[in-house]
């Protein structure tokens, strides 16, 4: 790690602070105030015993005081001020209902607790801030009763439950006389005593010797609680130095190896966020005090992350393991890193992006504090301006973010055989997983939400059953870009082999694998994947896999996961073709201030009836929260679109059919025959194209949507309506996208779709449906061949012919792309997977080779003399290879691995040396 002097970068964060814009043109509207010396943000502490201290010093209060007067800060504070403002009136609801409770000798939740004691703290900080007397009294008097029904020594989640005490203590502290202030002081050094048990023998509190193990959220998260607590006190009586100490060590651990030396946190988007939620707070807090974490490089590449998931269009994340579906994260980490790293352009568009993000979510206190407003140069930022590549690797997470370009209309092409997290956590069963976006539309997704089996992936089935869960590694072999073409390769054959548990139960049979209790599962003797992206004027991806259980014939099935809102057409043998379900035109209400849709009908016959609207929104849109449609039916109540089966957010977004049931027992609706008419109310950006009032009984939610509709049904485009004010009409799409999947494996395959329910069988969660594409065969290795290829409608489709080498791939105009699979004795590649692509006198190879490895060791190990020796051994590996000595050449890969393997960090990083091993090891199973 390269230290920052602590002065440069206090020199390096002086632009930070300034005054906000209003959040409806995230425009600055106001000039900054003079900044106090040193900038707000990351002045030192004041003296013992002198507050706030913890992430707010005396000397920069004057700078936060002009904060709050306009911009994202003034709207956090003004959600503060109304809470503090009532804080202790009103014991029937909310915040005062819990603070009632706690007062009456009720025992509240964790969750209860979390939510009292942020609210307390945000009243401190309001009275802080606002020099409010009044205020001042309800947070000190609310405090008064957390500190006396609050057990210290005992609470149902320490990380939760601490952190708001800390920072109220902390900013209520110059308001409390002497007496409260010496109880509440000793009831965090109660607090932090008892939680420094709790943590003194754990993982993610300070349990020495496990400092790689310290790379999930919890670590963050539960640091962010007693590092705070233990600040709030510190010098004064009862705090002891080991208290910030230990926590700084714990914070540091999960930087260094929480977090890839490329930027992407082993745990994803939404749970880095979640867990920096609190975990930002000690940051802050060591950074004030010297501490170069924020000059970690590690922490530093986090924007280079954050820019790489980004959706084409912006504003969505791909947000893999438990969270897609538009959960960005708390917002808390965005907004310290803004305000730490003002010149990183990176990090500016990030933000950028965060502010205008479709569920962006709030937290009120780090809004206050951190939150930066967006220059008009922010806005102007494009991937262009950044000089983006087009292609990111992520080892430790084993991630690949392929792109043709950084467009809205570009393809975006994400393949993950995640290594760094797995075992009893937030992974998935998904290793070798992948996605897929192209002309402005998702086409393959994650669709895992909470629903982490491998059904929830795109990954091959044998027999039905996918990779074990809890999940073993999958291991990243080979990442290339060769410009015009970019691939990477994993290696999943541990994730189907086990599946692990952190406690396994006491019966035989489990074992330690990759430092994880593991069980035997689905094992297979290999399951390699390659994903590649072929750019150009018709830029498209193609997966090949090597999969194969044992020498007898299974059923394979080669999954994908479909968004709703498309159509499903097989075109042929061996290709489906993926459509919008409806390409417009469409009325699209504005955000706000849209009058409602008046649609009149008629029903020729009374009935029961169910109904339906064609609604959805672009991915494009700026919408803070989430998009709703509401219908009311002749004048009754509003009744909300969607429902479990048919989430109205994230990839869900695209315009489908949604349901809307006009009562709560989501039964159908009997209509009189005759005029009735619907109204929608939208919430957000949303496009409506039709209202379908059908018998009960059917569902046009399929992923072949039905020819026609039943007898009696009432179909109302709802384009051919007046438009009323706030709704605009958007014409029909002349050339709509489309997406080509086309299988070309070798052994004849059977196409289906079908729709998929997210149902979790072992606690009864439904996270809505989708649809899911299968090829399936039954063989003994199938050699699945895939090429994807978004489009519009218009577009000319490739000419492939293929057969079990390879593949030729035609386009208009003379471009050929001819394709070699492994291992034909044409391509004798490492396994199976491997792919030679040559267009005319260009070549991409993706395969792990002898010569690939010792250009690796090249590369990657920087101790000379190691290299060195290492590349020699290889060269000897080589000509035993050449003579046909597999005896020898097996007996020089073993010398290499292990001279690798004994070598220290400082030789080969951790990351390097694991795929240096590893195609090391597959070199030496492969028999070419």
């Amino acid at each position: 790690m390269r230290p920052l002097d602590r002065r440069r970068f206090l020199q390096l964060s002086a632009a930070a602070a300034g005054v906000a814009a209003v959040p409806s043109t995230l425009l600055r509207t106001a000039a900054a105030a003079p900044l106090p010396d040193p900038p707000y943000g990351f002045a030192p502490p004041p003296a013992t015993g002198v507050h706030p201290r913890v992430v707010l010093t005396p000397a920069e209060l004057p700078a936060l005081r002009t904060r709050v007067l306009t911009g994202q800060a003034q709207v956090a504070y003004t959600a503060l001020h109304n809470v503090a403002a009532t804080l202790g009136d009103n014991a029937t609801s909310g915040v005062n209902l819990l603070l009632a409770r706690l007062e009456n000798g009720e025992t509240l939740s964790w969750g209860d607790q979390e939510t009292l004691g942020k609210a307390i703290a945000g009243s401190a900080l309001v009275a802080l801030v606002g020099e409010d007397e009044i205020i001042a009294g309800k947070a000190v008097q609310a405090f008064d009763v957390w500190v006396a029904n609050i057990a210290p020594s005992t609470s149902p989640d320490f990380s939760r439950t601490t952190q708001g005490a800390a920072l109220a203590y902390d900013w209520l502290a110059p308001l409390m006389d002497a007496t409260r202030r010496a109880a509440a002081r000793q009831w965090l050094v109660d607090r932090v005593t008892a939680y420094e048990t709790r943590l003194e023998n754990a993982v993610y509190g300070f349990k020495p010797g496990v400092a790689e193990q310290r790379n999930y959220n919890w670590i963050p998260h539960g640091m962010g609680a007693f590092g705070p607590a233990a600040l709030a006190i510190e010098g004064e009586t009862g705090f002891l130095d080991r208290w910030y100490d230990k926590p700084v060590t714990s914070m540091n651990d999960f930087i260094e190896w929480g977090i890839g030396p490329e930027g992407a946190p082993l745990e994803l988007l939404h749970y880095f966020a979640y867990g920096m939620w609190q975990g930002s707070y000690f940051t802050a807090a060591m950074a004030k005090r010297g501490e170069p974490i924020l000059a970690h490089p590690h922490l530093m590449n986090v924007p280079r992350w954050w820019t790489a998931d980004l959706y084409p269009w912006g504003r969505d994340w791909g947000a893999l393991q438990d969270t897609r579906d538009f959960w960005t994260g708390v917002p808390a980490v965005y907004h310290l890193l803004r305000l730490a790293y003002p010149d990183d352009p990176l990090m500016r568009w990030v933000y950028t992006n965060y502010l205008q993000a479709p569920a962006q979510q709030t937290d009120h206190l780090s809004a206050v504090l951190w939150a930066s407003e967006l220059e008009p140069s922010d806005l102007a930022l494009t991937a262009a301006s950044l000089d983006l590549e087009p292609s990111q690797f992520f080892l430790r997470s084993g991630l690949a973010y392929l792109r043709d370009d950084w467009g809205t209309d570009d393809v975006y092409f994400q393949f993950q055989s995640d290594q760094g997290m797995y075992g009893e956590t937030h992974a998935h069963a998904d290793r070798n997983s992948f996605t897929l976006n192209g002309k402005g539309r998702v086409w393959i997704i994650d669709g895992a939400a909470w629903f982490p089996f491998s059904t929830g992936h795109n990954l091959v089935m044998i027999d039905g059953e996918g990779q074990g869960y809890f999940p073993q590694q999958g291991h990243v072999l080979a990442q290339d870009d060769g410009g015009w073409a970019a691939g990477i390769m994993g290696d999943a054959k541990d994730a189907y082999d086990w599946r692990c548990a952190a406690n396994p139960p006491d019966e035989p049979g489990w074992v330690q694998v990759n430092g994880q209790w593991s069980y035997p599962f689905n094992p297979v003797q290999r399951a390699f994947r390659t994903g590649t992206l072929v750019r150009g004027a018709h830029t498209y991806a193609v997966v090949s896999d090597d999969i194969r259980k044992d020498d007898a014939a299974h059923a394979y099935s080669w999954e994908a996961l479909v968004p709703l809102g498309t159509k499903i057409t097989q075109a042929d043998a061996s290709s489906w073709l993926l459509e919008q379900v409806d390409a417009g035109p469409f009325l699209q209400s504005s955000q706000s201030g849209a009058q409602p849709l008046s649609v009149p009908f008629s029903v020729a016959t009374a009935g029961d009836y169910r109904f339906w609207v064609l609604a959805g929104r672009e991915h494009t849109a700026p919408v803070n929260g989430t998009w709703k449609t509401s219908m009311a039916l002749d004048g009754g109540a509003l009744r909300d679109a969607g429902g479990a089966e048919h989430p109205s957010s994230g990839d869900a977004a695209q315009p489908h059919w949604l349901p809307i049931s006009m009562n709560t027992a989501d039964t159908p609706t009997a209509l009189t025959a005759g005029a009735h008419t619907a109204s929608f109310t939208p919430r957000g950006v949303i496009k409506h194209a039709a209202l379908l009032v059908a018998p009960d009984g059917f569902d046009p939610t399929g992923p072949v949507p039905p020819s026609s509709f039943p007898a009696g049904s009432v179909l109302v485009r709802l384009s051919d309506l007046p438009a009323p004010t706030g709704w605009t009409l958007l014409p029909a799409a002349t050339n709509p996208p489309r997406c080509l999947v086309r299988v070309l494996s070798p052994a004849p395959v059977t196409l289906t779709a079908e729709t998929f329910r997210r149902h979790r069988t072992d606690n009864g969660e439904n996270w809505g449906r989708v649809f899911r594409l299968k090829a399936t065969t039954t063989t003994v290795e199938p050699r699945y061949r895939v090429l994807l290829y978004p489009h519009r409608a218009g577009d000319p489709l490739p000419a492939v012919t293929a057969g079990h080498a390879g593949a030729e791939v035609a386009w208009s105009g003379g471009v050929t792309d001819v394709w070699e699979f492994g291992t034909d004795p044409a391509f004798p590649a490492a396994n199976g997977s491997s792919v030679r692509v040559t267009r005319g006198s260009l070549q991409f190879t993706l395969d792990v080779t002898l010569a690939a490895l010792r250009a690796n060791t090249e590369r990657f190990v920087t101790d000379h003399a190691l290299a060195r020796r290492l590349t020699t051994t290889l060269a000897s590996a080589e000509r035993y290879q050449q003579r046909g000595r597999r005896t020898g050449r097996s007996s020089a890969l073993d010398d290499y691995a292990a001279t690798l393997a004994a070598a220290g960090g400082d030789a080969v990083s951790r990351d390097h040396a694991a795929l240096l091993l590893r195609q090391a090891a597959v070199l030496g199973a492969t028999t070419n």
